[in-house]
């Protein structure tokens, strides 16, 4: 999984202050991303092992070894998300991905959102033009 700030999906043309994408990959190379937003609200616990071991700067990388990381608290509640078939959104750009974006966004304290900011800069990809895509919402278990 990997954030983008601000978000590189939007919502009736909105941007949420983060973005969180978790890439899957099957045996058979199809490619599905799971993204979830980010407001800004109130302090979230779940994210503070991911923050204390952020990496410095842009570009540093960091290793979390002995951290552990429950996913399922890093998603909202309720699992209705927006699907569409669209491409990854850094180069190549593969396209033919099954994006599944969640609805509810997930709180995050502006502080925490600005650790994340401060290190990632702007690094979303601009919104592409939907090209005759259809999105749908479904609930995702």
């Amino acid at each position: 999984f990997h954030f983008h700030t601000p978000s590189e999906n939007t919502v009736d043309g909105q941007h949420h202050a983060m973005e969180m994408h978790m890439v899957h990959k099957s045996e058979d190379n199809s490619l599905a991303v799971y993204a979830v937003f980010f407001k800004t609200g109130k302090h979230n616990n779940n994210f503070n092992p991911i923050i204390s071991n952020l990496p410095n700067k842009l570009g540093d990388k960091k290793s979390m070894d002995g951290v552990e990381l429950d996913i399922s608290k890093l998603l909202p509640k309720e699992r209705k998300s927006y699907h569409f078939m669209g491409s990854l959104t850094t180069p190549p750009c593969t396209e033919n991905v099954n994006w599944m974006v969640a609805v509810q966004p997930v709180e995050m304290s502006d502080d925490q959102i600005n650790e994340f900011s401060k290190r990632l800069h702007k690094n979303n990809r601009p919104t592409q033009p939907l090209n005759d895509r259809f999105i749908a919402v479904d609930n995702v278990e």
